[in-house]
């Protein structure tokens, strides 16, 4: 997945290194549909909705739903 002069931020954003780590263990694939609780900003939808992801997200607090909206 990663290759020479990759430009990792430039892939994949700001995403959590959580979300990095299992998609390098290939548990995330294209194609899959995601829930991304607690989602705050959005950070790791940005790259999840890029890639064709079947995204569903929520947070606690109305306003991250609203920002990501």
């Amino acid at each position: 997945m990663v290759t020479d002069g990759m430009d990792l931020q430039a892939t994949f954003g700001h995403i959590d290194i959580y979300l990095f780590d299992q998609l390098l263990r290939g548990r995330i694939k294209p194609g899959m549909r995601v829930l991304d609780a607690g989602c705050g900003g959005g950070r790791n939808l940005v790259y999840l909705l890029r890639e064709g992801f079947d995204v569903y997200a929520d947070d606690e607090y109305p306003h991250a739903i609203t920002h990501v909206r």
